[in-house]
C-alpha cells in the first residue's frame, strides 16, 4: 500500500523548457542544459515507499520445532509444511483463493495435547505514530489503519506524509477440539486438534466501503 503524495503533481517543465534544453545541447552547452532539466523535469530524492499491510503472527506456546519440510504445489496453488512441535507431528496448508478473495491457513496435529497458540496482527509504528489498531468484533480479529510516512521527502526537503491508503483486515478462526479465547487484540487457541484461519483484507484504494466489504467476505 502507498502513503499519500501531499498533492505533489507533475513536474513544472513545459514544451518551451524542453525546446530550450534541446537547443542548448545542440550548442554544446551540456551543463546548462542538464541544470535546467533537473530544475524543471526532475523531482529528486522523493522518499515515499510502498508498504506491506502488516504481519499475521501465529505464536505456539513453549514450542520446540524439528523435522521441518516445506513444499509448493503449483497445480493446486497450495503451500504445505510439516514439522514436529515438541515431538508431535503438525501439518500446515496455506491457499490463496481468488474466487473467495481470502487467504486460508489450515493446521492439524497428531499431538494428544493439540495445539496451543496465540493469533494476532500488527503493523510497525511510523516514527512514534501508530499506523493501525486491532480489536475483536463479534468473534473476528480486526486490524484497521492508514499508511503514513513521517520521514517523507520531496525535492530534497522534508515533507511528512500523514495520510494514505486506509485498510481493514479480518481474521476468523474455526476449530475442532480444545477451545478458543478472545482477548483485546488476539485469538488464543488451547489444545485444539484442527484449526482453519481465514484472512480477508480490503483498502480504500479500491473501495470506498472497504470495511463493509471485509465484513461481507
Amino acid at each position: 500500500m502507498w502513503p499519500g503524495d501531499n498533492g505533489w503533481g507533475l513536474a513544472e517543465g513545459n514544451p518551451s523548457d524542453l525546446q530550450e534544453i534541446r537547443q542548448l545541447l545542440l550548442n554544446g552547452k551540456n551543463k546548462i542544459a542538464d541544470s535546467i532539466f533537473v530544475d524543471k523535469f526532475l523531482t529528486k530524492n522523493i522518499t515515499r515507499s510502498h508498504q506491506t499491510m502488516g504481519d499475521l503472527w501465529i505464536s505456539f506456546e513453549d514450542a520446540a520445532y524439528s523435522d521441518y519440510k516445506r513444499t509448493l504445489d503449483m497445480n493446486n496453488a497450495a503451500v504445505r509444511s510439516s514439522y514436529k512441535i515438541n515431538g508431535a507431528a503438525v501439518k500446515q496448508e496455506v491457499i490463496a483463493s481468488f474466487p473467495d478473495d481470502v487467504l486460508a491457513i489450515h493446521y492439524t496435529t497428531e499431538s494428544p495435547n493439540g495445539l496451543t497458540a496465540s493469533i494476532s496482527m500488527s503493523r510497525p509504528d511510523d516514527q512514534g505514530h501508530a499506523t493501525a489498531k486491532t480489536f475483536i468484533d463479534e468473534g473476528i480479529l480486526v486490524m484497521q489503519g492508514e499508511v503514513t510516512q513521517y520521514e517523507g521527502q520531496f525535492k530534497e526537503k522534508k515533507d511528512p506524509i500523514t495520510q494514505g491508503v486506509k485498510f481493514d483486515t479480518r481474521v476468523q478462526v474455526k476449530h475442532k477440539g480444545g477451545s478458543i479465547r478472545y482477548t483485546a487484540n488476539s485469538i488464543d487457541l488451547k489444545n485444539v486438534k484442527e484449526v482453519t484461519i481465514y484472512l480477508v483484507a480490503n483498502t480504500s484504494y479500491y473501495h470506498s466501503d472497504y470495511i463493509e466489504k471485509s465484513k461481507k467476505q
